[in-house]
């Protein structure tokens, strides 16, 4: 989960190139923008460079993906105790 610092930082100025999933291609992020129902596959995607092997260019890379998970330091927590009770 991001910290709540995180999360209040202003996030980056980036401009999506709305493209049609019919006309992505494998170096473009396939991030959903916007939807649009005259688009083939009802969305508009971001379209901005990606890094090779990855989904989504770094802005939404970060939205969609947290660090890794660190484990409770004294094992798994109950689910009594998760839920509040």
């Amino acid at each position: 989960m991001k910290h709540e610092e995180d999360i209040a930082a202003p996030a980056p100025a980036i401009k999506p190139r709305l493209v049609p999933l019919i006309e992505i291609s494998e170096s473009q992020c396939r991030y959903p923008v916007l939807p649009a129902s005259s688009a083939p596959g009802k969305f508009l995607f971001c379209g901005l460079p990606v890094a090779r092997g990855h989904t989504f260019c770094p802005y939404h890379h970060a939205l969609c993906w947290h660090a890794k998970h660190v484990a409770h330091p004294g094992g798994p927590v109950p689910i009594h105790r998760r839920m509040g009770r």
